[in-house]
Formats: C-alpha cells, structure tokens, sequence
C-alpha cells in the first residue's frame, strides 16, 4: 500500500511537471518577435460656403443697399404711370461671400390684373425698355440657345455677359463669374444708383438709366395693371466642363445652361 502511494505520488508529480513544462513551451512560441509595422492617415474634407442671391434696392447714403422682400420699387413721379413718364429703378442682385463666387441670370414677366400674360402693345414696349436697361449694366438675353428636347428657345433669361457691349449673346460666348470669394458682391440689374443734381434730398436721375413709358400709348391701355415680376439665380462658380472637367473658367452658355436647368431641378 506504501508502494502504490509513492508510485502515485511519483506520476502525479510527473504530470504536473509536464503540464508546466508545456505552459512554458507555448508561452514561449506565442511570444515570438517578427519584423513588422502599421500606419494609418486620415483627412478632414470640408465643404465650401452656400452661395445665396437676394435681389436688394438703392437705399439712402453711399452703398447702402436694401433687402427688397420681395417688392420691386419704382419711383414714379405722381403714384401712377402717363404716356411719356420716366420712371426708374435701382435693383441689384447680392451675391454672398462663398468660396466659388457664382455665375448669376434673371428673367422678367410681365402679367395684367388677372395674371394672365400682359398684351401688346405694352408688352413689346416694356420688354424693349427692360431690355435696353439691363443691356447698360452688361446683362443679355440669349439669341441661339435651345432649352432640353422641346426645342423652345431660352431667350426669357438674361446672362451676365463677358465684356460684351451688344444687345444679346450667343451660346458659344462666355459669361462673367462674380468674384464673392472675399466679400458679398452687389452687380446692378435695372438702373446704377447715380444720380446727377445739386440737391441731395431731390436728386435727378439720368434718363439713359430710367424707364420711359411710351408717348404712343392711348386711351386704349389707360387703367391697365400692369405686374411686373422679376427672378434672379445664382449658381456656384466651380462648374467642370463634361469634354474637359479641368476647365472651369471659361464657361460659356450653353455650357452653364444646363447646370442651372439641374439646379432648379434640384431646388
């Protein structure tokens, strides 16, 4: 019985002796050195300022400038529009500060009391008028552009013109982006803000600037309403050009045409 506990004891102790001497083997396997390294890099990607337009007015004092909320002012000399007036107005469209600057067009509508478009020959008249107006401050409308698949011309809306000085733009010449990288930037539509006189609280505008209603206009157009609605857009001035997206500086209209047809569709 003596003997068969000491060989017991004897295996017992082998055993555990063993067990350590594996814990001790793989202990050391699992510890083996290796050449090896790691990295990792990240980047904080951030997107440019929105680019907003407000349509603002002419106010009292040097570059002072009016929110127009959505009310477009004419000065009109008695309240009420004669053959032979002139009229005038000094709107501009405020670019805010963005990162791109922006490339900008407006159109004007022109309805009677009843919304319904406004009949000639007030009109034709007042289109002309608008035009010549916003021709002065580099403002044209587009003569050869064909808007998606309808085949309809877009000659509604007015591009701001690079160094143009005719009456219209084609679609093949490029448009002049507005630099607001620095600061909100006001560009005239209608009208400068000059004025010419002596006395500052009554001061005379020049008429190559005013709006002149027609001496021609009878009895037939007296009372008539007429509406005048006007809509300013703006789109961001990084537009990459599809045959060539490096190229985004010489932008032409038929190429920023469609970007603003996508924006609208977006809005």
């Amino acid at each position: 019985m003596e003997k068969l506990r000491k060989k017991v004891g004897g295996s017992s102790i082998a055993i555990v002796i063993l067990s350590v001497l594996l814990v001790i083997a793989f202990t050391t396997i699992g510890t083996f050195a290796w050449f090896a390294s790691k990295d990792n890099a990240s980047s904080k990607l951030t997107m440019g300022e929105a680019v907003t337009v407000d349509l603002v007015q002419k106010g009292e004092g040097e570059d002072v400038f009016e929110t127009s909320n959505n009310a477009l002012k004419f000065t009109i000399p008695t309240g009420y529009l004669l053959p032979g007036m002139w009229i005038h107005t000094d709107v501009a469209a405020q670019i805010s500060k963005s990162n791109s600057g922006a490339y900008m067009r407006f159109k004007v509508t022109l309805t009677d009391d009843l919304g319904a478009s406004l009949g000639d020959p007030m009109k034709t008249q007042f289109e002309k008028e608008i035009a010549r107006l916003a021709n002065i401050n580099g403002w044209y409308q587009v003569t050869d552009l064909q808007v998606g698949g309808d085949g309809e011309k877009d000659t509604y809306f007015y591009y701001l013109g690079k160094g143009k000085t005719a009456a219209s733009v084609t679609k093949g010449e490029n448009l002049l982006k507005i630099d607001s990288t620095s600061k909100a930037v006001n560009t005239y539509i209608l009208g400068d803000g000059k004025y010419t006189g002596n006395d500052p609280e009554q001061p005379i505008k020049t008429k190559d600037n005013c709006m002149q209603i027609p001496t021609d206009w009878t009895n037939e157009v007296a009372s008539k309403v007429i509406n005048i609605k006007l809509d300013i857009e703006a789109i961001q001035g990084w537009i990459p050009v599809e045959d060539d997206p490096s190229n985004t500086e010489a932008l032409t209209v038929e190429a920023i045409q469609y970007a603003f047809e996508e924006a609208a569709l977006q809005a």
